[in-house]
Formats: C-alpha cells, structure tokens, sequence
C-alpha cells in the first residue's frame, strides 16, 4: 500500500509547478453576445485565461434553460446552448359582443399585440382596446362592449307602437307610430327602425293638424280673410288677411300668418288716427335735428346715466357690467345724426362645477395669486372647493390622488365667455 504522506506531496507538488509554469494557451477576448440572452457575472477585463467559463441566462420574456461557453485556447466554445424562445402568453381572453386580432407579431408569445373591435351595434367603454403579452401574461383586462342605444322618442302629440318596453333601444328594433289625436296627421314615417350607429334610420315623425279660422277671432282683431271664404288649413299652409275697413296695422307683413301645428296666430289692426299737420311738421324738425330716440339696451348689463325719452345730438351714455363680468367695447357711446354708436359687451365669467371636475378626475388648485374668486377649503390649505373667473382668465386644476396627466400645461385652463374646457385625468401612472 502506497505511502499517503509521499502521495499528498507528489500533488503538492504538481500543483505548485502547474501554477508557477506560465501556460502557453492563447487568451479570449470577452465572451460573445447570445441572442435573448444575458451574460452572467462581472466582465469588466480585456482579456481571459484558457479554460475561463461564461454562463449565461435568457432575458426577460424568454425562456428554456442557461447557455454555458469556456475559453479554449483563445476562442470561446459552446458546451451547451440552449436557444432562448418567447414565452407564451396563452389565448389573451374573449370579450362579449367582440372579437380581436393578432396585429403584432406571429404568434400568441412574448410581445404579440391584440386588438379588440366590437361587433356591429356595440361599442367599446373599456379605456384600452389592446392587450399586450409581456414577461408576466396579458395586460390589462379584456376590454367590455355594451350595445349602441338609440334615444327614446318625445314628443306628446304622438303613440309609440313598440313591443320592446324599454325607453332605448338596440340595433334593428322597430317602432311604429300614430297620432294621439285622431283629427292630426303624421309629419314624417310611420315607421322607424334603430341603426347600428345608435341612431335611428330617420328623424321620428310629429303629428300636426290643420286650422280653422273662427269668425269671433277675426272680429276681434278687426281682420277679415282676403280675396276668398276658405276657412280651412292644412299644417304650414299661409292664410291671407287684411283689415277691415277704417282700420289699419303698422307692419303689413303681419298680415299673412301661417298655420303651425293647429294653432293660427291673429294679427291685429288698429283703428286709423288723422294726424294733423302740425305733429307732421313737429316730426319734420326731430328728423332735421337728427335727434336720438332710447338707446340700445346690452345683455347682462346697464345704463349707469338718466334714461331719456328723446336725446339731443351729441348727448352720451355710459354702460356697466356685473361683477366678475368683462366689458368689452367703449363704455360710453353718443348720439351722432341721429343714431347711437355701437355699444359694448358684457362677457360672461365662469364658475367651476364639481360635477364636471368629478367626471374629469380633477379638483381645483387655490390661487394664490387671488386673480380668481375661489372659496377655500379650510381643511386643504392648497385646495379650493369652487372658483369664478373672469373672460380670458386662467383657473389652475390638479388630478384627483390615483389619477394622472401626460402634460402638466393641460391642467391650466382659460375661462372663454362662460364655459370652461376642463382637462381629464387618467388612472393609473
């Protein structure tokens, strides 16, 4: 039996000289790049000894197992490689009333895009129409397709004819229609049927019927039918009146009415006044002094100086605006030949509604500027419950907590003439 002291020392020995004897193998360069792969560990040198090793791992989204390389004699050589594939995500999920599509990608792996349409009818409420296959499956939920309603139909001179119960209704349901008064007669089809758009195919008919004229109204407005006894008219048909004798009305156009939906509007005349000639002359020298009747009244505002019957050339009035309201144009406007000079505007201001903030994920900032009128909350120093702002002026907004913008610059917005175009923020980062 051979001596175990002599044989620890023989190998003692041999690793001594191996380690001390430089080897004359070639050195690698650093390990090549393994498609999907990962190169494991630190490779921060130039160069790397015969017999080095290199491991790698497929990336994110791949799988199948490790690669492993070894240097030898300057060249790195495979001792296995096991070729990292997509992982797969599996069938992404049917939705209701829809169907989707392969639109990136060959196959249901690592990467694919599907994107969901909905049948005919339907439209999509779900936020995104695409799922993607990532490292961890499919995002996102598969999106949800509700039914395209069309409206319900008002109006109370006409009977709805449906079997549906339902005030909306859904692609290719029927209505039919009558009118609620046996004397009218239906202004459009009698049919109509709901359109994938969610719209019908036409405008829902209305019922109209026809006048009468009445001998007592006539006589009362001091009017008479002209040139024929037709009492009669259909709906939107014109009837011709004229005064009747020593009478007379200051437009004349109003003299011819038309019937509307059964209901015909009398014009009135009045008896006929001898003017003498000295309110004639009066009238005369008012129009050769160019003089100013009552001026113009404005929307929204009013005339802050003594209102006049008459006003001489020259003379002048001043407007104003409510609070928070913007006046645009000259305040004060002169009566030149008998004419006013244009007035001004009152534009309207805006204020913040917290039903349209909630449908928009957003909630006010408090102006510190205090360029707009904004009702603190006491409980949220930086925060305000309701804002008025005049024409033109800017309201600043901030997303409600779990909700986000792409673009800060959207949450500022301008008040244009009363209305506010309020920015919408998202879920999610």
């Amino acid at each position: 039996m051979p001596r175990l002291d002599l044989i620890i020392g023989m190998v003692s020995l041999t690793l001594c000289c191996y380690s001390a004897v430089p080897s004359d193998k070639a050195m690698c360069a650093k390990p090549p790049k393994i498609d999907n792969a990962i190169l494991l560990g630190n490779w921060d040198e130039e160069t790397y000894p015969h017999g080095q090793m290199a491991f790698y791992s497929c990336d994110l989204g791949y799988f199948n197992g490790r690669s492993k390389m070894v240097c030898v004699d300057g060249k790195w050589e495979s001792l296995y490689n096991r070729q990292c594939k997509k992982k797969s995500c599996g069938h992404p999920g049917d939705t209701p009333f829809g169907t989707f599509e392969l639109i990136e990608g060959d196959e249901l792996v690592f990467g694919a895009v599907v994107e969901y349409t909905c049948d005919e009818g339907y439209q999509m409420v779900s936020k995104h129409k695409t799922r993607v296959c990532s490292d961890i499956g499919w995002t996102n939920e598969p999106p949800h397709c509700e039914a395209r309603l069309c409206p319900p139909v008002r109006d109370d001179s006409v009977r709805v004819l449906s079997y549906v119960n339902d005030d909306e209704y859904t692609i290719g349901q029927v209505i039919n229609f009558e009118c609620k008064n046996p004397n009218y007669k239906l202004n459009g089809p009698n049919q109509i049927y709901c359109t994938g758009n969610g719209t019908w195919n036409v405008d829902p008919p209305t019922c109209k019927g026809a006048c009468t004229v009445q001998e007592n109204d006539m006589r009362i407005n001091n009017i008479q039918l002209k040139n024929n006894h037709i009492v009669h008219y259909e709906d939107n048909e014109t009837v011709q009146f004229e005064c009747v004798s020593g009478y007379q009305i200051s437009d004349p156009t109003k003299l011819q009415t038309q019937c509307e939906s059964s209901i015909l509007k009398y014009p009135t005349c009045h008896k006929k006044v001898i003017v003498d000639q000295y309110r004639v002359n009066a009238k005369k020298r008012l129009s050769v002094n160019l003089q100013c009747g009552k001026p113009p009244q404005i929307p929204h505002g009013e005339i802050t100086t003594p209102l006049r019957a008459i006003y001489r050339p020259g003379s002048s009035v001043q407007y104003s605006c409510p609070s928070f309201f913007t006046i645009e144009g000259f305040k004060k406007i002169h009566c030149v030949g008998g004419m006013w000079g244009n007035p001004p505007i009152c534009l309207e201001p805006c204020t913040t509604s917290d039903t349209k903030m909630n449908e928009h994920h957003i909630m006010l900032l408090w102006d510190k500027n205090k360029k707009n009128r904004c009702v603190k909350d006491v409980q949220k120093e930086k925060l305000a419950k309701k804002c008025y702002a005049k024409h033109n002026q800017s309201i600043r907004f901030t997303c409600l907590p779990g909700y986000n913008i792409s673009n800060s610059k959207d949450l500022t917005s301008k008040c244009n003439r009363g209305i506010i175009s309020y920015p919408t923020c998202f879920q999610g980062k």
